[in-house]
């Protein structure tokens, strides 16, 4: 709870209290790795990311691991650079929680410019349980990719760009459709058209 409320100083106090007694009382087992996660969301929390890694790598490999263990790690990884161990973490949790619309949406950004067709299976999965702007968006700029150079990009693009003209007049303000406007244009050679949104875009 204090952890959900932000007071990271209360929850530092509880954590030690909480050791303390477990210690006392001799507990193993299902309370230490409670305790070892707690301890390593609140160092996420606190910014000592290293340490979390440190922390929740040794309950990732356990024979079941938990998702939320999982979850804390991946974040962890991804805060610290590591985002080829991230994505790998990432995957392993969506098999215990695979309705995380958010985990979704974060694995189908890690993985752009490194494999565009899941990047679709994922933003797609993502647009399925909640179709937020952002989810969308990288699922048609998924697709603006996996069109390039095929047969039917021409008709593909157009019909993407039909579906962003839709979201700029849902989202007036949202400089990520518009920029993702210009980079369709630029794909299609419309070099005008593109440096007209670009320049609506950083107003």
């Amino acid at each position: 709870l204090y952890l959900a409320a932000g007071r990271l100083a209360d929850a530092e106090q509880r954590l030690q209290e909480l050791g303390s007694a477990w210690t006392r009382e001799g507990r193993r087992g299902a309370e230490t790795n409670e305790y070892v996660l707690l301890s390593a969301r609140l160092a996420s929390a606190q910014g000592r990311h290293y340490e979390a890694v440190s922390l929740t790598q040794q309950l990732a490999h356990q024979t079941k691991p938990k998702a939320e263990a999982l979850k804390v790690l991946a974040d962890a990884l991804a805060a610290t650079g590591q985002t080829g161990r991230g994505r790998t973490v990432l995957q392993r949790y969506l098999e215990l929680a695979p309705d995380d619309e958010n985990a979704l949406l974060e694995l189908g950004r890690l993985l752009r410019y490194h494999d565009w067709n899941r990047v679709l299976v994922y933003s797609d999965a993502a647009v399925k349980r909640r179709p937020t702007l952002a989810a969308r968006l990288l699922s048609i700029e998924a697709r603006v990719m996996l069109a390039a150079g095929r047969s039917n990009e021409g008709i593909a693009l157009n019909a993407l760009r039909g579906e962003l003209n839709q979201l700029r007049e849902q989202f007036p303000q949202s400089v990520s459709v518009r920029s993702l406007l210009a980079a369709l244009a630029f794909q299609q050679q419309r070099p005008d058209e593109a440096w007209a949104e670009l320049e609506l875009a950083v107003r």
